[in-house]
């Protein structure tokens, strides 16, 4: 790569809060005594959020970006939901297992899932008092490690049995599975997104 474009690279990156560095950034620092910059622009803590009794497994905020709730998973057994910009908690889930995994939450329609080593996916109605189960969604052969909702009916999961699977909550049935021959070959820990293009 030409010096010319390295350093105005090295520049940019200096500028900015790029972690980690590009490769030519880092070889160009070395190769030229350069001190690496430090970010600029480093996170910064907002709020704590404390009310767990055990590790946090899981959290995800509400998809509305007018919506400042989020959920959250823990080894407690619990599941809450929290304000995030007051930092109350709004809701409390007991679970049935403290071995939980992971947690989906969609604010719009008022749903919480969770799932960890039971192989089981749990949906739960927040808008009801008390907090109940509406479905409980079998057919992984592994420990859950993900869950989002696309939509109030459907379910998009990850599992330790090298598969992700798509469910109708309605009825609570596995729409498709994603894994087979050319699927993954070991455990799915997460997935990077979903997209919806007419039939999912």
């Amino acid at each position: 790569m030409p010096t010319q474009h390295v350093r105005r690279v090295f520049s940019i990156f200096r500028k900015s809060a790029y972690h980690p560095p590009p490769a030519a950034v880092t070889k160009y620092v070395a190769d030229n005594n350069k001190k690496m910059p430090t970010l600029l622009n480093p996170p910064k803590l907002r709020r704590v959020l404390k009310g767990h009794s055990g590790k946090v497994s899981s959290m995800q905020w509400s998809e509305e970006k007018t919506n400042s709730t989020l959920a959250s998973a823990a080894l407690d057994g619990k599941i809450l939901v929290w304000d995030g910009v007051t930092t109350n908690k709004l809701k409390v889930i007991p679970l049935k297992s403290n071995w939980v995994m992971a947690c989906g939450y969609t604010s719009q329609h008022s749903l919480i899932a969770s799932g960890g080593l039971e192989n089981v996916v749990s949906v739960y109605d927040i808008r009801s008092h008390p907090i109940r189960l509406i479905r409980e969604l079998v057919g992984h052969d592994g420990f859950i490690t993900s869950c989002k909702f696309i939509d109030n009916t459907h379910l998009l999961t990850s599992s330790g049995d090298y598969a992700c699977a798509l469910w109708d909550i309605t009825t609570g049935q596995m729409v498709r599975s994603f894994s087979g021959v050319d699927g993954h070959s070991s455990e799915v820990m997460a997935y990077v997104n979903y997209s919806v293009l007419g039939d999912i």
